[in-house]
């Protein structure tokens, strides 16, 4: 990855978007924010698993809420 640039654009609803490129290639942002519950002890393997479920429905981007017990 060398570069990243967006520019807004005006889609056929008349509402506005910002679209995304990396390396000059028009890219499709899919993704989601994640929260680790609070309330329990999480090890670095469910973390592991969870995040290769982030994967496998074709998510390329992911917010992290709160801070990860486990670096």
């Amino acid at each position: 990855m060398r570069e990243i640039t967006s520019k807004v654009i005006e889609t056929r609803t008349g509402h506005y978007a910002r679209q995304f490129f990396v390396n000059g290639e028009k890219i499709f942002i899919k993704g989601g924010g994640y929260g680790p519950d609070l309330l329990q002890r999480r090890s670095a393997e469910k973390y592991s698993i969870e995040f290769n479920y982030m994967k496998d429905v074709g998510m390329n981007a992911v917010r992290l809420e709160g801070k990860m017990e486990n670096e």
